[in-house]
């Protein structure tokens, strides 16, 4: 069993062998999420910072590793590349000689919109699975939040040069060609507000395309209707 009062310190230290800067475990999470995350179906074009328009969000990102199941005897390492800041900074003006001004701006729109079942919901679906004598699958999304495009203002990211040798080839070099490039953001990013929000609306979308209907009462639950319109499937994100 692991304490999970600074295990990651510890589980670095005891299992990574001599010679590795790091346990083999979390260089693979983090070489995972820089394959889903720096790529063309993320990233868009490159320009230059001070290039961008009024009312642009510009974000700094980061990789952030920790610990899974640190209570079982089998841990697991888990990385994440994230979306840096509380409020989002937003170029608010210019100044005389073409350099940007920015501020921190609160969320227009109601960003922290509840679309998951809580535990009522999950409750629902166990009880009609054995009402019903229905099978009962459970699944993980991974990254989940990279299936939806980045919603609200247009999104340019900064990457710093310890993550920047991790980009296609492609926006490597022009990044590397301007003095302050940033990057258009594509996908909802882990860490950015909104982005369970765009989620959550692209899997609505999604399963609304698909047949299922939403429950009016219970958020995250969707039913769908067979041949005999009966309900045939019963889906709780959580």
């Amino acid at each position: 069993m692991f304490n999970a009062s600074g295990v990651g310190i510890v589980y670095v230290t005891r299992l990574a062998t001599p010679g590795e800067r790091f346990h083999p475990g979390a260089v693979i999470s983090r070489d995972k999420e820089i394959r889903a995350v720096l790529n063309h179906e993320t990233l868009g074009k490159v320009t230059h910072e001070h290039d961008l328009p009024i009312g642009t969000e510009v974000a700094d990102i980061s990789d952030i590793l920790s610990l899974k199941d640190v209570e079982t005897s089998t841990p697991s390492w888990k990385t994440r590349i994230i979306y840096r800041g509380e409020m989002p900074l937003v170029i608010s003006g210019k100044t005389d000689d073409g350099k940007n001004t920015y501020s921190l701006v609160a969320e227009n729109e109601d960003v922290w919109t509840n679309t998951a079942a809580d535990h009522c919901g999950v409750r629902i679906l166990l009880v009609t699975a054995m009402v019903h004598r229905m099978n009962l699958y459970t699944c993980d999304l991974a990254s989940a939040y990279l299936q939806a495009d980045a919603g609200g203002r247009e999104v340019y990211i900064r990457i710093s040069r310890a993550l920047r040798g991790s980009l296609p080839d492609d926006i490597q070099q022009q990044m590397n060609a301007i003095e302050y490039p940033v990057v258009h953001l594509r996908r909802a990013l882990y860490g950015r507000k909104r982005s369970g929000l765009d989620w959550s609306r692209k899997l609505h979308s999604t399963l609304m395309d698909m047949g299922f209907a939403k429950c009016s009462s219970i958020n995250g639950i969707y039913f769908h209707l067979g041949a005999e319109k009966e309900i045939d499937t019963v889906l709780a994100c959580y």
